[in-house]
């Protein structure tokens, strides 16, 4: 298991394990904020896949692929609640603004883990 695994573990198991008590749309927020976290783990693998296929490095990934990558992986989840569940309309921004908080927050945590979290404030 990897480092950003375990940064993984320790923000989603509380959040699923959160699931068994809490009911209505908080539950279903907490649901898909956990799925935006995972579609974050899932698209550093991705990223990672396409830069060894494609032989680039860092720069040009970040800049050509990865936000090709992370976009299209965060509609997946939306647009699979969409065509599943049928839900209303309005529902969907909700959705989509949980899916993409999930996202940012784990990506979020593993920048500053990675780069030094405990320098944050002295900058």
């Amino acid at each position: 298991m990897t480092y950003i695994e375990n940064i993984f573990l320790c923000l989603a198991i509380p959040m699923i394990l959160s699931l068994f008590f809490i009911r209505g749309r908080s539950r279903s927020y907490t649901l898909f904020v956990t799925i935006g976290m995972g579609i974050c783990l899932l698209s550093a693998y991705v990223n990672s896949f396409f830069m060894w296929l494609y032989g680039v490095d860092g720069t040009v990934a970040a800049i050509e692929i990865t936000p090709v990558c992370e976009e299209l992986l965060k509609l997946l989840p939306l647009l699979f609640y969409f065509l599943i569940f049928e839900p209303e309309p309005r529902e969907l921004p909700m959705v989509a603004i949980a899916i993409a908080a999930g996202f940012a927050t784990f990506e979020n945590a593993c920048y500053l883990t990675e780069n030094g979290a405990a320098n944050f404030s002295s900058c």
